[in-house]
């Protein structure tokens, strides 16, 4: 029961919070009670801000993403001028935080978490993300010169190196390696980091694909193509894992809350059961990270798990999602789960796990980013029976699922006429035919 709680009220959560013409989501959502709150209630766009709009497209809630929509639009004037005060390059960029005046500059403090002007591309995986749930060819007109700008200062921006073009020099969110013969020097900065190149590849591909469905081929275009298809790949490291930096360091915390090294897994799309060597390295990875964070941590390793299509070990997570935390306990990087009321423990508290549990139990149910459709991916084994209404798959299709132990259903509605894989499951997927607005059953 607190499970099926805990999802509903996420979406709530967000209803509440973003609604259009509002501000988007910050940090706490809109439920600060502090005159100086934890990080000023600010956008903070390395993953919290992103996470928090997970869920509009698998649970039809399109319409609360407006607000982020607007966000992205607005910071595009001083996002122009941080590329070219920082970089000298032109398009627009966004250091890891903005906020109610749409800031894009570095933050005070430590390289680790300041050096890294890749917030505004990552948004930008949201954006397109939303249209592949919805098919609004209006919504993607509106979002297409966002993308293109963001486009714009990736491709000036790259260099070559002796394994693809990069970002470099770079760092991965608010992570550090041991370098020296010792290994006792924590750095940040590397020559590449596969989170940075990660965004840039998705959002390259994203950039590509909205083109051609909008019959657009502009001044970028030709130049996109080219660095998307020579950009560094994803490498496997010593023990297996993908690397997080150029070389295979050790990670100064092995246990880091932030999976960066990851995006290609979730919420990129360039690490799935097509790519069958970096998909156990990214299981490799999830192993090495732990089960233990703060509470965003975990959502993002449910939404990680999922992915894996394990729902053992997504349940695992969910379960630590349901730990009671003391509300007024110290802050801490390890402690994540929620509050008496519900509200997600970083601690202190954030918003951003409980709208990223909505959509991690979501991707549990139904998944679709990977070219067919797939009903119970990772369900949990303690959900013996169940059932979910008005979910929505990359297509703009609404599934409805009913399950007991191995019996499944499922009703699918299309908005245009269209044929899709289906899998249910582990077993073997299969054509269906939808007509636009019939609703057809799947057993």
């Amino acid at each position: 029961g607190l499970n099926a709680l805990l999802f509903q009220y996420g979406r709530y959560l967000l209803i509440a919070a973003s609604r259009p013409g509002t501000q988007a989501a910050n940090l706490q959502g809109i439920w600060n009670a502090e005159l100086v709150p934890p990080w000023f209630s600010d956008y903070t766009i390395n993953i919290n801000t992103e996470m928090n709009y997970w869920q509009t497209g698998p649970c039809n809630l399109e319409e609360m993403g407006e607000p982020l929509v607007r966000l992205c639009e607005e910071m595009a004037a001083d996002g122009k001028e941080t590329a070219m005060h920082y970089f000298g390059k032109e398009g627009v960029c966004s250091f890891h935080n903005t906020d109610l005046w749409r800031k894009t500059t570095p933050a005070d403090g430590r390289a680790e978490w300041n050096f890294w002007p890749m917030g505004y591309a990552w948004l930008c995986r949201n954006l397109y993300d939303q249209y592949l749930f919805t098919e609004d060819r209006a919504y993607l007109e509106r979002i297409y010169p966002v993308l293109k700008e963001n486009v714009r200062f990736c491709v000036e921006s790259v260099v070559g190196t002796a394994q693809g073009y990069a970002m470099s020099p770079a760092t991965s969110p608010e992570n550090d390696f041991l370098f020296g013969e010792e290994k006792k020097e924590k750095l940040t900065v590397a020559q590449y980091t596969e989170n940075e190149n990660a965004i840039v590849r998705n959002l390259l591909r994203d950039y590509l694909e909205a083109g051609r469905i909008l019959g657009i081929r502009d001044e970028l275009t030709g130049q996109a193509e080219k660095i998307f298809e020579e950009m560094a790949a994803p490498a496997v490291g010593s023990n297996g894992q993908i690397l997080e930096w150029n070389e295979d360091f050790e990670e100064a915390d092995p246990h880091h809350r932030h999976l960066s090294q990851l995006y290609e897994l979730h919420p990129g799309r360039g690490i799935t059961e097509k790519t069958p060597e970096l998909y156990e390295a990214a299981r490799t990875s999830l192993l090495r990270r732990g089960d233990a964070g703060t509470g965003w941590s975990l959502a993002w390793k449910i939404l990680m798990w999922a992915r894996m299509e394990d729902g053992a070990h997504a349940a695992k997570q969910v379960a630590r999602m349901l730990q009671v935390r003391d509300p007024f306990a110290e802050m801490s990087v390890q402690g994540g789960g929620v509050y008496p009321n519900l509200f997600c423990a970083h601690p202190p508290f954030q918003i951003d796990g409980n709208l990223g549990f909505t959509a991690g139990i979501a991707e549990m149910l139904l998944q679709s980013h990977g070219g067919e459709l797939v009903i119970l991916p990772a369900v949990s084994p303690k959900w013996k029976r169940g059932s979910v209404q008005g979910l929505i798959a990359r297509g703009a299709i609404t599934v409805d699922i009913a399950w007991e132990g191995e019996c499944v259903n499922c009703w699918l509605t299309s908005k245009t006429d269209q044929e899709v894989r289906v899998r249910v499951k582990m077993q073997e997927s299969r054509t269906v035919f939808l007509k636009a607005g019939n609703r057809v059953k799947f057993e």
